[in-house]
């Protein structure tokens, strides 16, 4: 019994940690690709900020993982983005996306996935369809 105790207490704590919360919107993300873009520079980067290193990774997982899974998500024809061939380096999503969410404040507190698919069709909008090359 005592395990079973033990087991339901580790799984609520994890649950916790892991179900979508406040923390998945536009401020939160903003902070992190801020940091993001600090911690590319040599200069600026702060040696053993383990928050730094988890920030800047949290920003380029979202966005890594929106674009690698964009085939898979049912995106509204309204916001497809057509990336350049060869895809955009991680750098260049990240401030992609915190450019965006600088400039509309209004917006921030709409879910993190949202706002970088927003990001990613206001930067890289899809051709119509009829100047489109024929496969």
């Amino acid at each position: 019994m005592k395990t079973l105790c033990g087991i339901a207490v580790v799984s609520l704590v994890l649950l916790d940690t892991v179900a979508p919360g406040a923390g998945e919107d536009g401020n939160t993300l903003l902070r992190m690709c801020t940091v993001a873009i600090r911690t590319e520079d040599p200069v600026q980067r702060r040696h053993g900020a383990t928050q730094d290193a988890y920030d800047g990774g949290y920003c380029q997982g979202v966005i890594a993982g929106i674009i690698d899974g964009s085939e898979y998500l049912s995106i509204s024809l309204a916001y497809r983005y057509c990336l350049p061939p060869g895809g955009i380096f991680p750098s260049q999503g990240i401030r992609v996306v915190q450019k965006y969410l600088q400039t509309p404040p209004e917006r921030l507190h709409l879910h993190h996935n949202d706002l970088v698919i927003e990001a990613l069709h206001d930067a890289f909008p899809c051709a119509p369809a009829t100047s489109r090359p024929q496969r």
